[in-house]
């Protein structure tokens, strides 16, 4: 009867040991996805930071430009004038 207590326990045993290597294992794969996840995040927080800068030079060039959007505004009625009625 002991014989037969020893091999639940050795098998316990394996069945802890395995399902041990087993969690680790999938804690490892869970590590290693929500590394790549944090670092897909902080490329894309950069790509958008670049965007900003990107778009506020470029309001600063329109903003400097020799032709400012009410001076184009004016020009586009000027133009819209000259038409003759439809």
């Amino acid at each position: 009867m002991s014989e037969g207590k020893g091999m639940k326990a050795q098998e316990q045993m394996e069945r802890t040991a395995f399902s041990s290597v087993a969690r680790d294992s999938r804690l490892y794969r869970l590590t290693r996805i929500v590394e790549s996840l944090a670092a897909s995040v902080v490329a894309h927080n950069e790509q958008i930071a670049r965007l900003i800068r990107l778009a506020d030079e470029r309001s600063a060039e329109i903003v400097g430009s020799p032709t400012p959007v009410a001076q184009t505004d004016k020009l586009w009625q000027a133009y819209l004038k000259r038409l003759p009625p439809q």
